[in-house]
């Protein structure tokens, strides 16, 4: 999901969407980072096989969730520097009706906050 465009005429419904948003999407990026630092492999993780891609970052998941379970110190290093990673809100769909689903979605979201 993307944030609305704020071109100055966003309602406030519209507005609250945005922050959080930018609060989710912070503590997701937040989590990748440490995730990234704790399993280097990660960064440089090649996702030809699109269809193992998936199982690698869920049991780098599962590793990163018992090693929090275990008090390790080493975990919190990672945060401090976030991944340099592609801005989502730059991946347009591929599709006018796609585009339309999303947007559908999105202000339904947007009515539930």
């Amino acid at each position: 999901m993307v944030p609305y465009r704020d071109n100055g005429h966003l309602s406030t419904g519209q507005r609250h969407y945005n922050v959080v948003h930018s609060a989710a999407r912070s503590v997701i990026e937040r989590a990748f980072g440490r995730l990234k630092g704790k399993f280097r492999r990660l960064k440089n993780l090649d996702v030809t096989r699109t269809d193992l891609a998936p199982l690698a970052i869920e049991t780098a998941c599962a590793l990163h969730n018992l090693t929090l379970q275990e008090n390790d110190e080493d975990v919190g290093r990672a945060a401090d520097n976030p991944d340099e990673s592609a801005d989502v809100t730059d991946m347009q769909p591929s599709s006018s009706a796609l585009r339309d689903a999303a947007r559908l979605k999105r202000d339904a979201i947007m009515q539930q906050l």
